[in-house]
């Protein structure tokens, strides 16, 4: 993904690409530790410390992309915070694909 600061656009390597990829969410408390993201450099340069993330499927059943939350420090995400990112990932893939079908996790 890119972000723009001032004129300047970086990329760095997507933190969400993980969710996609594997088709399920990922819940990660401590992301500067955590194997999949402590080496991304997103991670360390943008300083996320904690990732919540849940699939968008198209009504083909692939990922499209994610609904997540991610914060600057770490954080144990508590299961009120889990179900909010599970239930907009839902409204979202009904919004944008018009499909009703229930995640794989589900």
């Amino acid at each position: 993904f890119a972000v723009m600061v001032g004129n300047v656009v970086t990329f760095w390597e997507p933190v969400c690409e993980h969710t996609v990829e594997m088709g399920f969410p990922l819940i990660v408390d401590d992301a500067f530790n955590h194997p999949l993201l402590r080496g991304n450099q997103a991670v360390s340069d943008l300083g996320i410390g904690s990732y919540a993330g849940a699939p968008i499927f198209r009504d083909t059943g692939k990922a499209a992309g994610t609904v997540c939350a991610m914060l600057p420090r770490i954080h144990r995400w508590s299961p009120d915070q889990i179900e909010s990112i599970l239930t907009a990932s839902k409204c979202a893939q009904q919004i944008l694909f018009g499909t009703d079908s229930t995640p794989r996790w589900s």
